[in-house]
């Protein structure tokens, strides 16, 4: 199956920041090529992950066997590299929690196919992200796909021949959010929140960018750091990095003396 790169920002909860902080290089798992109703369709060196991760996705896949013995298979793509890290031309894949799953024909053939090919089976893969979804083994933050009928998943660029399962990490509870402690301050999916978002809200509107001040990072406030770059002339990328700190703080300390 063709590879799309996930440029999709997987934001990370308060404990799993203070958690990677001490790594887990070293603690990584290979899922194998073939197992109880599933095949990988990555290569070896792609398909790593955090111990917990390689057996939540073999138990979902153990599961879908008993759906379907005759097939078809539970496709997997990528995980991550056998130490985590930057995995190009993806955006997340970094960390051991993140799986790339095949969609589901509505054949019992094992083929690539987008959301909207006529062979695709929206009965079958809502199945299959319910899997993961309930699965009793680690909790999911946040799965990614672009049937906007599925339930259960977020749309993102790039996700319309898989979904993208990212999990939470073990012994991290189930969150609704990221943590507004986890670098700049960006839309991600799941969203920050925060005070540290709502003292840039709170900024934003003195500064003329008429946005609700409640400390969650969706897209208006993602829309509204934009138009700020832009009216600033500074790179329009909607994250609050330094440049765009210093400049916020800049008209903020103007307007108040």
């Amino acid at each position: 199956m063709p590879k799309v790169p996930c440029t999709a920002a997987v934001g990370l909860t308060e404990a799993e920041v203070e958690q990677f902080s001490w790594g887990f290089r070293g603690a990584y798992a290979q899922m194998p090529q073939a197992g109880p109703g599933y095949d990988c369709y990555s290569t070896s060196g792609e398909r790593h992950g955090l111990p917990e991760v390689i057996e939540a996705v073999k138990y979902v896949c153990a599961q879908w066997e008993k759906l379907y013995p005759n097939g078809p298979r539970v496709g997997i793509g990528d995980i991550s590299l056998p130490n985590g890290g930057p995995m190009p031309p993806h955006a997340s894949h970094d960390r051991g929690i993140d799986v790339d799953i095949a969609l589901v024909a509505n054949t019992n053939e094992e083929i690539g196919l987008t959301w909207k090919h006529p062979k695709y089976s929206r009965e079958r893969t809502q199945q299959l992200i319910d899997l993961f979804l309930n699965n009793p083994i680690l909790g999911i933050r946040v799965v990614f796909f672009n049937d906007p009928k599925i339930r259960g998943v977020e749309p993102w660029a790039g996700h319309d021949n898989h979904f993208h399962v990212s999990f939470l990490s073990p012994g991290v509870s189930a969150a609704a959010f990221s943590s507004d402690q986890q670098g700049y301050l960006r839309l991600v999916a799941p969203r920050m929140k925060g005070e540290q978002v709502r003292k840039l809200q709170a900024d934003l509107v003195k500064v003329g960018m008429p946005i609700e001040v409640d400390g969650d990072f969706g897209v208006a406030t993602d829309a509204a750091v934009r138009r700020f770059q832009a009216e600033q002339g500074l790179d329009v990328d909607g994250i609050v990095g330094p440049m765009t700190q210093a400049k916020l703080a800049q008209l903020v300390g103007r307007l108040a003396h």
